[in-house]
């Protein structure tokens, strides 16, 4: 059977909404709460792509903001430092799959990446 990992929040409805695509595609999904859990740091060294570090920061948060990241965007290794200090900047929902991930709802996104 298919299956995802998606790393949220229990109260983020764009989390929610991950799930049920890929429960309604008949994907298996193992969910972890970030709101109860860690996201660990080697998650996220895998799921962060060198080329594309901005698209794991929640852009809407005011601690974006307010570490200039809207100014400059760090190399891949301090933004891991900084999103595993700060877990409330990283974009949820964040879903992997062999090696393969998505920051934040995006259906197409989804399609595009995921064996679903």
């Amino acid at each position: 059977m298919k299956s995802v990992k998606i790393y949220g929040r229990s109260t983020c409805h764009s989390c929610r909404s991950a799930v049920e695509f890929f429960e309604g595609r008949g994907v298996e999904v193992e969910t972890h709460d970030l709101t109860t859990e860690r996201l660990p740091r080697d998650i996220l060294e895998k799921a962060i792509d060198d080329a594309h570090v901005d698209d794991a920061f929640e852009h809407r948060s005011p601690f974006y903001h307010l570490f200039g990241l809207d100014k400059a965007v760090p190399p891949k290794k301090k933004a891991v430092k900084i999103l595993v200090a700060e877990p409330g900047l990283l974009r949820v929902p964040l879903v992997l799959q062999n090696g393969r991930s998505v920051f934040g709802w995006d259906r197409e996104g989804f399609e595009q990446t995921f064996d679903v």
